[in-house]
């Protein structure tokens, strides 16, 4: 014979309908946030690449900057000439890029700002 308290009656339902709210939330923000960040992380490896290549044979901050802009195009990141900063100091060139992605849920909205700093040393070893 099973004895039940009031006090324990649909805590169980509770609980588990918690728990697919969660999981739904979590993969919605995955789906939504997914793609742009590995899109990003993608065009960062590249852009390490492409920075110590640039430092190697001393382009330019225009070249630099084309290329960069071109790496963001491959990438599908429609990043702009305000997102990038080049900067030159003690033999090295910097680049800094800041891209921000619009998260959007259906009832919520948030931006994330997504930052790469890279640099090189100018000139061969």
């Amino acid at each position: 014979m099973m004895i039940m308290t009031a006090g324990n009656e649909g805590k169980g339902k509770i609980g588990c309908v918690l728990t697919i709210l969660l999981m739904v939330t979590l993969t919605l923000i995955i789906l939504r946030l997914g793609p742009s960040y590995f899109a990003f992380k993608s065009f960062e490896g590249d852009l390490k690449r492409d920075i110590s290549r640039a430092g190697a044979n001393g382009w330019d901050d225009e070249t630099i900057m084309k290329d960069v802009l071109d790496l963001s195009k491959r990438n599908q990141l429609g990043l702009t000439r305000d997102d990038i900063k080049i900067e030159r100091f003690a033999g090295q060139v910097q680049v800094t890029v800041q891209y921000a992605v619009e998260l959007d849920l259906f009832v919520y909205q948030h931006r994330i700002t997504l930052n790469s700093q890279v640099s090189s040393f100018i000139g061969r070893l």
